[in-house]
């Protein structure tokens, strides 16, 4: 009679047992890459979002489109008919991301794209031109 030895694993047993681990932790990592994904394309969506209302504040109070974008960081805009309260301001904008040279950033980090004289803004990002 042949007796089993329980001493330890084989060798193709720990590869298989690290080929598994190996594969679940691939997959892991997929899904967290795609959530981070979906979580800056939503991001994405609300700040141009924000930052197109801003545009239309701005061309209505002031009669034209801005010439940067950084004019958002520090103008605030009253209400009308002479009020003095503050209707919309700089804290509209604060989860916008900003560079080191404090131009407006998207949540992949790259500026956005504004054309002053269409009043049109849009993203930097490959694949997210058109959004």
């Amino acid at each position: 009679m042949r007796l089993i030895n329980k001493r330890g694993l084989t060798l193709l047993e720990l590869a298989f047992t690290l080929t598994i681990i190996g594969l679940f932790c691939g997959l892991l990592m997929v899904l967290i890459w795609k959530t981070t994904i979906v979580g800056k394309e939503e991001a994405l969506r609300i700040e141009l979002k924000n930052l197109r209302i801003s545009l239309v504040l701005h061309k209505a109070t002031r009669k034209e489109y801005p010439e940067d974008l950084k004019i958002f960081l520090h103008t605030k805009y009253n209400k009308p008919m002479g009020s003095d309260e503050v209707l919309y301001g700089e804290e509209f904008l604060s989860s916008v991301g900003r560079d080191e040279a404090g131009c407006l950033v998207d949540p992949f980090d790259n500026r956005f794209y504004y054309d002053p004289k269409k009043g049109t803004i849009n993203s930097a990002t490959k694949g997210y031109e058109n959004w």
